[in-house]
């Protein structure tokens, strides 16, 4: 039989290697949807018509995301 001691320090170990694993499965998967959906991009969209888009050098682009989020 294990001691109380020995149990609880079992119960401990458990727990933090668990909170470790759920640590890093939560960072990977922040990971996931930063490359996604957070990649900050220097070209400013000014203008749309249509399925294009302008830059605020007129550079036009196909609205390839065509309303993929919704920010209302």
């Amino acid at each position: 039989m294990h001691s109380f001691q020995e149990i609880s320090s079992l119960e401990s170990e458990i727990v933090n290697n668990a909170q470790a694993n759920l640590s890093q499965i939560l960072n990977s998967e922040a990971n996931i949807h930063k490359l996604i959906y957070h990649h900050v991009s220097d070209t400013v969209m000014v203008k749309g018509k249509g399925i294009y888009l302008y830059d605020a050098e007129g550079n036009r682009y196909i609205d390839c995301a065509s309303a993929t989020f919704n920010l209302s």
